[in-house]
């Protein structure tokens, strides 16, 4: 019989080999983030489950799926960090691609140019 804590382990092994991949392109970028928020989710949901008593045996496995845990939260915050970077790149990018292309708004357009030698 199947646990919910041999499950939950599943799972936990499932978020950690997810992460421990390389972040996708752009193109994939949206269906790798649902899926780790579904994997997350399915997670928290199975965590809510869990009912003591447990054998020992059960105590050892939430012990390995705690520590597994422990692994998944710095590899959120690298990701997360991760992709603030690159959303402020984009933001610069915006930025410099705005000011090119609005140089010349505020020139006069008289055609008038001064020269200094006269």
């Amino acid at each position: 019989m199947i646990t919910i804590l041999q499950v939950l382990d599943s799972k936990t092994d499932e978020i950690l080999a997810l992460l421990s991949t390389n972040l996708p392109q752009e193109e994939e970028r949206d269906t790798y983030i649902e899926k780790v928020n579904k994997l997350l989710a399915e997670r928290d949901e199975l965590i809510k489950q869990l009912q003591p008593p447990f054998s020992p045996e059960e105590l050892q496995l939430g012990r390995s799926v705690t520590e597994k845990g422990k692994q998944i939260f710095p590899k959120l915050a690298s990701f997360q960090k991760l992709m603030k970077t690159e959303f402020a790149k984009v933001q610069q990018s915006k930025k410099t691609v705005r000011a090119y292309e609005q140089a010349y708004t505020g020139v006069s357009a008289d055609g008038m140019y001064y020269d200094k030698r006269n």
